[in-house]
């Protein structure tokens, strides 16, 4: 395989990644809305690994890019104008996979903010355990109920 084969596919393999994942991080927006701990957690988990796995596509990338031009795609261009433009327009391709799954992220990420609140907010309303109910469970009178409050 010539090195502008092996630099166009590795930059097609960032961008299916990519793609892939964003495909993923719009599904898992349900989940973020239904609040269901243990998906939320094993999403986490999968994209920590899809990061990882990220880092290495990106290193062989970049590494077939410098073999093929020095990492100059510009004087690629000059050289070999299909080559440079075949490289120019994978390298936008993958770049533009990289806003989609940003975008996605920055609103999950607003998602997952607004839900927080909602949850402080709903947490701090409660009475405490211990303050609201007498010693057989019966509901005390309010202004006999003293609360506690444990701060983390």
């Amino acid at each position: 395989m010539d090195a502008l084969a092996a630099t166009l596919a590795a930059f097609r393999d960032v961008e299916d990644a990519l793609a892939l994942e964003l495909a993923r991080t719009l599904s898992a927006r349900q989940r973020l809305r239904r609040l269901v701990p243990a998906q939320l957690l094993a999403r986490a988990a999968e994209r920590e690994a899809f990061d990882a796995a990220l880092r290495l596509l990106l290193a062989r990338a970049r590494a077939a890019l410098h073999q093929l031009c020095g990492g100059d795609v510009d004087a690629l261009t000059r050289r070999d104008p299909g080559a440079g433009n075949a490289v120019a327009e994978t390298l936008a391709a993958a770049r533009r996979a990289a806003a989609s799954l940003r975008q996605a992220d920055t609103l999950d990420r607003g998602i997952a903010q607004r839900a927080l609140a909602v949850v402080r907010t709903l947490s701090s309303r409660l009475p405490a355990p211990g303050a609201a109910y007498g010693p057989r469970g019966a509901p005390t009178a309010p202004e006999q109920a003293t609360t506690t409050r444990r701060t983390a």
